[in-house]
């Protein structure tokens, strides 16, 4: 029962760690995509803020791209710790139906989820690195990863855009407020 609860233990970390990683990159890419499209509204018509923001929102894609592979790389964690659980609730007895339940779930083991309760795929048939199922949690956070991912790309071609009409327009940048330049001459 300790490797059980062990196993359990392990899970739940891997659960928690993988929510708070997500989270970070969730909150870092919205604050990143609010950021650019405020500085696009606030600094339109500038060649050195359009360059300036392409350059952000190609950081802010790839910082998104991180959150996504952080994403995948906790869901094999996941796995692999949902593996254990069911090899040793398999060794416990904690599979078998319990007598007077007609229900499949009606065992001892602890399992919440429909891919969860797939023993067979999780102890014969799983691949650590098989496709996230759509419809389940991971697989909308996903999903809104690749929006922000888009959402980022945009900005940046709006930003391009910008900044290369400026400079067919021959628009030099303009100099910063409370700077004072020298005179030529």
């Amino acid at each position: 029962m300790k490797v059980y609860d062990a196993a359990i233990n392990e899970y739940r970390f891997n659960v928690n760690l993988g929510w708070d990683r997500t989270k970070f990159f969730l909150v870092a890419s919205a604050g990143l995509i609010a950021a650019g499209i405020g500085l696009i509204k606030v600094t339109e018509g500038d060649l050195l803020t359009s360059v300036f923001l392409v350059c952000f929102f190609i950081l802010s894609t790839v910082i998104t791209i991180y959150g996504l592979k952080t994403l995948a790389i906790s869901k094999s964690y996941y796995r692999e710790a949902i593996f254990t659980k069911t090899v040793v609730e398999r060794e416990l007895g904690l599979l078998e139906p319990l007598p007077n339940l007609q229900d499949e779930r009606g065992n001892l083991s602890i399992a919440v989820t429909d891919g969860q309760r797939d023993i067979e795929a999780i102890l014969f048939g799983g691949k650590p690195g098989r496709m996230i199922s759509p419809g389940t949690v991971v697989w909308n956070i996903k999903t809104i990863f690749w929006i922000m991912i888009f959402i980022e790309c945009a900005g940046a071609i709006v930003a391009a855009v910008d900044a290369l009409s400026l400079e067919l327009k021959g628009q030099a940048p303009r100099p910063l407020a409370g700077v004072v330049l020298p005179l030529e001459g």
